[in-house]
């Protein structure tokens, strides 16, 4: 996977994003292109796991779950992963079974209760069955940042700043909601810059994380 497979820029660059569109950039080539990789015989077989996505509908302000019970193998999850990774302003909200999604982080930034309630329903409700490990994507410290004048990555820090005080804030209260359940390992991401990076998906930038 490369940058241009997920998002390429509008044809006046930057500037139309900010004034003519709901996005910096167009995020249009990601779904063929997640579609074509399911389609790979590899992938035949379709789901074997259970699985959460989370997305938020801008119309309600609802936070939305995409699992293997909702939607297909193929372009419907390949749409309803593109709905989860929508961030607003950067990527344009996702439209999808007649509703327009973006990134579930708007409204939840880890959402570990969906995952723990969909095991729920598999250990007739025992808490204690269930173990839960947290892999939180982002640099988990707040690290000094030289002042720009970027647009995107000036908005890429906010945004950094506000998870990097939610992100521990959200795993805390859902320990206390399931308070049985085996909390294990807390993985945190390390080395992440608040700045394009986190939004290029080429080898040198995916691959060291």
């Amino acid at each position: 996977m490369r940058t241009e497979d997920v998002w390429i820029k509008y044809p006046d660059d930057f500037d139309k994003g900010l004034l003519n569109k709901t996005s910096l950039v167009d995020t249009s080539p990601f779904i063929p292109y997640f579609t074509s990789v399911l389609s790979d015989e590899r992938f035949q077989d379709g789901f074997k796991r259970n699985f959460t996505i989370g997305a938020v509908d801008i119309g309600s302000g609802k936070f939305t779950t995409f699992t293997r019970d909702n939607i297909n193998f193929g372009e419907e999850l390949a749409t309803a992963a593109l709905c989860s990774s929508s961030i607003p302003m950067v990527f344009p909200p996702t439209h999808f079974k007649g509703n327009s999604f973006v990134d579930g982080g708007t409204v939840w930034d880890v959402n570990i209760s969906s995952a723990v309630e969909g095991c729920l329903s598999q250990v007739d409700g025992d808490e204690s069955k269930i173990t839960v490990d947290i892999l939180i994507c982002g640099d988990p410290h707040l690290n000094p940042h030289e002042t720009t004048k970027h647009t995107v990555e000036n908005y890429l820090r906010g945004r950094h700043i506000h998870m990097y005080y939610s992100n521990m804030n959200a795993v805390q209260e859902q320990m206390r909601a399931y308070p049985k359940v085996n909390w294990r390992y807390l993985i945190e991401e390390s080395g992440v810059k608040p700045d394009m990076d986190l939004i290029r998906m080429d080898p040198d930038v995916t691959w060291p994380l």
